[in-house]
Order: C-alpha cells, then sequence, then structure tokens
C-alpha cells in the first residue's frame, strides 16, 4: 500500500473521528396529560385518550420536546406510551413536538378503540367509561395479548361482572409483580365501574 493512499485513509478515518453525534438532552418524567386537540366527541374514544394520556404521561426535555425512554418493560418509548419502533427510531435524535406526541398517541388509542370495536361486537354495548377502561388495556398490552385474555374471553360472553374481577390479575411486568402496574389496574376498575354521566 502506498504512503499516498495511507495519508487518505487517515484523513477518511480522521474525518469519521470528528463526525457530530447527536446529543440527546435529558428528559424527566411529566405526570398528567392536557390535551391540546381537540375532542373527537366519540365519548369512550375521548374518554380513553384522556384516562389512558394520564396514565402513561411522558418524558420530556427542557426544550420541551419528547425523547426515547426505556419504560417499565424495558422497551423503547417515546411520546405517551408510543413504542412503534418506527416511530421511536423516527423521533430518536430530534425529538418530538407537544403537537405531534398528541398526534401519533390519538392515532394510537384510535386504533385500539376500532380494533375493540371491530373485533368484538359487546364492545359498542359497554357505556364510555367501560370501553375506556378496556381500551386503556388494549393500547398498554398489545392487539396479541389482549386476544389471550380472560378479559375478552368474557367480552365476548357478555359477562360484565366477571370483566371487574380480571382488572386485578393484571400487576405483572416481564412475569415479576410491579405495584405501578397493580395501581394502574386499581383505577382501571374504578373507571370501569364509574357510571358515565354526559358532560354539559
Amino acid at each position: 500500500m502506498t504512503d499516498r493512499v495511507l495519508q487518505a485513509l487517515h484523513k477518511i478515518a480522521a474525518g469519521a473521528q470528528q463526525t457530530t453525534v447527536p446529543v440527546i438532552p435529558p428528559t424527566k418524567l411529566r405526570p398528567g396529560f392536557k390535551r391540546i386537540i381537540p375532542n373527537t366527541g366519540i365519548a369512550g374514544l375521548d374518554t380513553a385518550v384522556d384516562f389512558t394520556g394520564n396514565e402513561e404521561g411522558a418524558r420530556v426535555a427542557a426544550n420541551g420536546r419528547h425523547y426515547p425512554y426505556n419504560c417499565i418493560a424495558g422497551k423503547r418509548t417515546i411520546g405517551y406510551g408510543l413504542t412503534n419502533p418506527d416511530i421511536v427510531k423516527h423521533y430518536g435524535t430530534t425529538g418530538m413536538s407537544e403537537l405531534q406526541a398528541q398526534v401519533h398517541f390519538n392515532n394510537r388509542v384510535l386504533e385500539s378503540y376500532n380494533a375493540l370495536k371491530k373485533g368484538y361486537p359487546n364492545f359498542v354495548r359497554l357505556n364510555p367509561n367501560q370501553q375506556a377502561a378496556l381500551v386503556d388495556q388494549h393500547f398498554h398490552y398489545g392487539a396479541d395479548a389482549f386476544a389471550r385474555s380472560t378479559i375478552a374471553k368474557k367480552l365476548n360472553a357478555w359477562d360484565v361482572p366477571g370483566i371487574t374481577d380480571e382488572f386485578g390479575r393484571w400487576g405483572l411486568v416481564n412475569g415479576v409483580p410491579n405495584q405501578a402496574l397493580r395501581d394502574r389496574q386499581a383505577r382501571l376498575r374504578t373507571l370501569w365501574l364509574t357510571p358515565y354521566e354526559v358532560k354539559k
């Protein structure tokens, strides 16, 4: 290998070492959810967006943008509980604005709502609070886990009292009991049992 080639390789290597690596600013948990997107007018869906948004919270940097973090189950997450790898990768270094976070979150909640409405005929017989509770379960655990659950079986059998008893049984993270998740399930059960009142 000639000296000229070696010099060229050294220059390339030096340039690679000087490449700026994007620095992701530190984030901190911001609990709660303040909606900036208008309601859809679909009571069960709107209740689910508010409830699940509050439960998920978000990790936000000082610049107000959302950046990826690991959830309690170790999944890369961004915004309000968004674990889609494509979304996480797309916003991995630039972060996402609050509006972007809420748009993606609303779309994800809508996916769960529509999946339940399409896949479980009895879903539409539930009141909006009950619908929101099941949307949160579907959002949090995913379609496959929900489909395998006893809740899904009892929903198909229209065993409403039986569904009530199931919320306390979802309290594990990677097979380990998790108090935060148990607390969330307790709040879900309360939502499920709360009669829905039309907002004036």
